[in-house]
């Protein structure tokens, strides 16, 4: 792990910081952002959709609405993929830093049946034509594999093709393969032994390959042209030009494929037949019209005459698009308020931010009865943090507003904390506030006088804490001086010195209750990079013993103790729980969690869907939930919904 891969590091903690507060209201059953790939069920019955957030939606075609929701990765799905007959289903994920990964998913039982990670991006995916394997190809001339649907061992490997595949599809039989490469390379393979049975050139770059007829002609877009071939020999049929961006379905025919394009002036839909004497008939064109679409390049998938296109608010819409020109009916998802951020401080309840708004809310789900939601402040609130007395600190993500403190007893505004930059990190002892800025400024604070009580900078600091009273430890990269991922600064002395635990850098510090600190440290060894989550006393620094280890990158990573157990949601899949009778995993709620706390002695989990999770500590079983929509809020506890308003 090197200089570079430390600047991906330092810039992935900020863009962790940022994320939060990209949108201030989400689809409650959709996805946040750019949907990446649909797909339709065997029986029609329901659409798939995987999208940027590392969601995986099923919407209910009959409803025409979302029916669950549940985010597979931390990172960005990239192709999602059906194994026929079966409640199984394949993601590509990719963090767009190197990290490449193929996930397969019992989504009935949200259950992970295996993941993989490749070295290189992947540039298709599917299942063969009775799902007895699973097709990745990757962006290397040995990038093509056919893997064990169940286990993810590697069924078939083929010779080196000459370029990424972007398409593969097997016969109904599954003894043969059709594939075709970036470089123009059509080539049938033989399953039993992954020979090449044959070999045609055909344009090279070809993009939303589409195969129909019975597998007799394959289409795709090149240089904005529609290209139909013969699938057996490679030669070209004929051409369209499609101006703007396209996708392409199956036709309602055997031998006909439809296309949906965007350009300036919209959507519009089209089919092209392949007649009996191989020449290509196109029909007239009809615009579609797709409501919140937006600029969006066309993501959609079809079954018989109804394409399900995706659009900009994280939903599907869906059209017959033929005949005049037709309006698409877009799904429901409903949605709801994003919960930024938490915090908590002894006796007062949590304090969430909703990104323009600080509401306070009962500590544990079992007090809503006696206690009730209730509005603090208004103004951008896309972090905070509980002191003390009744005090918050709050602030924005976006550098818009500076951080200012509000004073819960008193319900004033005291003067705001006077910082050069945007905060990325924030701790508390008792009235003291520490905040890390982006331009790498320390600055302890006593909220309840107003003033800056030390200072302390250094280029490359990631995260801090307070130890007690009078020392700061201060998580940094070892690249820079001094060459340690985690120093202690003496805000008395002014003296700092490094603790002595080998890592290239700590990208994020906790202290707990009980005064021991927990830290990520992100570090690498002959195979690879590495994070680990380690547990150090500050009064006794060496040994420290590592809890759990991560073999990748993680900088996201989020800590906290409760009582006996410590969590973590190093790894990004979920939460880790050491406890003194052993490890678990946290049961999963519909979203991963991106900050965890504790909070009378259960552990709160923010989700990266906006809402807000309590667990049993020990169990790791889910609680309860909480989600804001509008002035109403919602809580699911104990088999029931309670529902108000604040």
């Amino acid at each position: 792990m090197g200089i570079r891969t430390f600047r991906i590091l330092i810039f992935l903690f900020g863009l962790a910081l940022s994320l939060s507060a990209e949108q201030k209201e989400l689809p409650s059953g959709g996805h946040r952002g750019e949907i990446r790939s649909i797909v339709v069920d065997q029986s029609g019955s329901s659409v798939y959709s995987a999208g940027r957030d590392g969601t995986v939606v099923r919407w209910d075609a009959a409803a025409q609405a979302a029916a669950e929701r549940f985010q597979l990765s931390p990172y960005g799905l990239t192709a999602l993929a059906l194994r026929p007959g079966t409640n199984e289903l394949a993601v590509a994920e990719s963090d767009g830093f190197g990290l490449y990964r193929v996930s397969v998913w019992d989504f009935k039982e949200k259950r992970k049946l295996f993941t993989l990670r490749f070295r290189d991006a992947v540039s298709y995916l599917a299942y063969s034509e009775r799902g007895s394997y699973l097709i990745v190809a990757r962006n290397a001339l040995d990038g093509l594999v056919l893997l064990d649907p169940q286990t993810g061992d590697r069924a078939v490997s083929f010779s080196a093709t000459s370029g990424p595949v972007v398409f593969a599809a097997t016969g109904k039989s599954e003894r043969t393969m059709l594939s075709c490469s970036s470089s123009g390379d059509l080539s049938y393979w033989n399953l039993a032994d992954g020979s090449r049975i044959q070999r045609a050139s055909v344009p090279a770059d070809l993009t939303v390959p589409a195969l129909f007829g019975s597998g007799r002609f394959l289409a795709g877009i090149v240089d904005s042209q529609l290209v139909v071939l013969d699938a057996l020999k490679g030669t070209e049929l004929g051409r369209k030009p499609l101006p703007g961006r396209s996708v392409l379905v199956p036709g309602e025919t055997n031998a006909t494929i439809r296309y949906l394009r965007k350009n300036e002036d919209g959507y519009y839909a089209g089919t092209v037949s392949v007649e009996a004497n191989n020449a290509l008939a196109f029909s007239p064109e009809t615009y579609v019209f797709l409501g919140s679409a937006g600029d969006a390049s066309p993501k959609a998938s079809a079954l018989g005459a109804v394409i399900f296109a995706a659009t900009t608010n994280g939903t599907i819409a869906s059209t017959e698009a033929r005949g005049e020109a037709s309006v698409a009916s877009e799904w429901t998802a409903g949605r709801f308020r994003t919960i930024t951020d938490a915090s908590y401080a002894s006796g007062q309840g949590l304090a969430l931010g909703l990104g323009d708004e600080v509401i306070r809310i009962p500590p544990t789900p079992g007090k809503f009865d006696i206690d009730s939601p209730r509005s603090l402040i208004a103004g951008k609130a896309d972090r905070l943090l509980a002191l003390d007395g009744g005090a918050l600190l709050v602030w924005s993500v976006s550098g818009d507003a500076p951080p200012w403190t509000y004073d819960d007893a008193a319900a004033s505004l005291p003067p705001r904390l006077g910082l050069s930059a945007p905060p990325t990190a924030a701790d508390r002892f008792g009235r003291f506030a520490l905040v890390l800025d982006s331009n790498g400024n320390l600055s302890l604070f006593d909220t309840h006088a107003g003033i800056k009580t030390y200072a302390f900078s250094s280029t490359g600091m990631l995260d801090a804490a307070i130890i007690d009273g009078k020392r700061i430890a201060i998580a940094k990269s070892a690249s820079v001086p001094p060459f340690a991922p985690i120093v202690v600064t003496n805000t008395a002395t002014g003296e700092t010195a490094p603790l002595g635990f080998p890592g290239k850098a700590a990208v994020r510090l906790h202290r707990g209750a009980s005064g021991l600190m927990y830290a990520i440290i992100a570090d690498s060894d002959d195979s690879g990079p590495i994070t680990k989550l380690i547990r150090f006393d500050p009064d006794k620094p060496s040994p420290a013993s590592t809890l759990f280890e991560y073999r990748s990158e993680d900088v996201q990573a989020s800590i906290a103790e409760v009582g006996a157990a410590v969590a973590t949601t190093l790894g990004g899949d979920g939460i880790s729980l050491f406890t003194p009778s052993g490890f678990c995993k946290a049961e999963r709620t519909e979203s991963l969690p991106k900050k965890i706390l504790a909070a009378e002695g259960l552990l709160v989990a923010v989700c990266d869907d906006g809402s807000l999770a309590w667990h049993d500590p020990e169990s790791g079983r889910t609680v309860a939930e909480f989600r804001v929509s509008g002035r109403e809020w919602e809580l699911r506890y104990a088999g029931t919904t309670k529902t108000g308003v604040f």
